[in-house]
C-alpha cells in the first residue's frame, strides 16, 4: 500500500526545531488524527509535509521516493485544507473548486472538457451541485469545508492534510465532515490526516493517532489512545 513516510524528520523555524526525530507512516486508505496542545507544532508539521516550510533534518517520502517541492505543472503529493481560509468575494463555488487544478493551467486558462467534467462530478458528490455560480464566500461553514475538501479531491493528490476542518461547526455538521473524510480515505484510497482539538469526535474515525508532546511525535492505535496516561493527563486534562 502506498504511504507517506516521515523519516528522522525534524521541523521548525530558522534551524530551531520544535518537533524532533519524527518517524511515522500514513498509508493510503487510512485516516490519522494529529493532536497536541497549542503551539506544539501540529500546523507546522503539515505545512512542512506540503513543502511550505523546509524541514530542518530528515526526509519526507511518498512510496519510498523523496517528495519534490511544489512546482507548476507537477501534481502535488499533498493537498492542504485550512480552516481559516479567506475566499475572494468575486469567486464562485465552481471557480474555487477549479483552483484544485491550478498546477496544470496558466492563470485565465480554461480547464479541458475532461477536467470540467471531473470538477462537476466531485461537486455533485459533495452535494454542492446546486451552488456552481453561488459566491463561495457566502457559503455556511459546513458547505465551505465541503468546498475546500472538493478542491483537494479535484487536485487528486494522494495525501490530504486538514487543519481544524470541523472548527466552528455544530455537532451534526462536524459528524458529517468527519464521516465524509473517512469515506474519502476508504473509498478513494486517500491518505488523510486531520488536526483537531476535538479528540472525542475524531478518534472514532481514525486508524491511528499522532500525538505531539515535548518536541516528540508519538503514534498510537486509535483504540488505545484514550487509555494512555500522558495523553489523558496532558491533553485531555483528566
Amino acid at each position: 500500500m502506498p504511504s507517506l513516510s516521515l523519516r528522522n524528520l525534524s521541523i521548525g523555524y530558522s534551524q530551531k526545531p520544535i518537533v524532533c526525530n519524527i518517524n511515522a507512516n500514513l498509508s493510503s486508505g487510512d485516516l490519522v488524527y494529529l493532536c497536541g496542545r497549542n503551539g506544539e507544532g501540529k500546523s507546522s508539521l503539515i505545512k512542512t509535509l506540503c513543502g511550505i516550510i523546509p524541514p530542518i533534518e530528515g526526509g519526507i517520502f511518498w512510496n519510498n521516493d523523496p517528495i519534490p517541492l511544489p512546482k507548476p505543472g507537477i501534481q502535488p503529493i499533498c493537498s492542504l485544507v485550512l480552516s481559516k481560509h479567506q475566499i475572494p468575494p468575486h469567486l464562485s463555488v465552481y471557480e474555487v473548486a477549479a483552483h484544485g487544478l491550478q498546477y496544470k493551467y496558466q492563470i485565465g486558462e480554461k480547464p479541458s472538457l475532461d477536467d470540467e467534467e471531473k470538477i462537476v462530478e466531485i461537486l455533485k458528490k459533495l452535494q454542492l451541485d446546486g451552488y456552481f455560480s453561488f459566491p463561495a464566500y457566502k457559503l455556511s461553514d459546513g458547505f465551505l469545508q465541503k468546498l475546500l475538501i472538493a478542491r483537494a479531491l479535484i487536485a487528486n493528490s494522494p495525501v490530504i492534510l486538514l487543519d481544524e476542518p470541523t472548527a466552528h461547526l455544530d455537532p451534526k455538521n462536524k459528524n458529517s465532515i468527519l464521516s465524509l473524510l473517512k469515506e474519502i480515505s476508504v473509498n478513494e484510497k486517500k491518505a488523510v490526516c486531520i488536526i483537531s482539538h476535538d479528540a472525542h469526535s475524531c478518534i472514532p474515525f481514525a486508524n491511528e493517532v499522532w500525538y505531539i508532546t515535548q518536541k516528540k511525535l508519538e503514534t498510537f492505535p486509535y483504540n488505545t489512545i484514550l487509555k494512555h496516561l500522558i495523553f489523558k493527563n496532558e491533553y485531555l486534562g483528566e
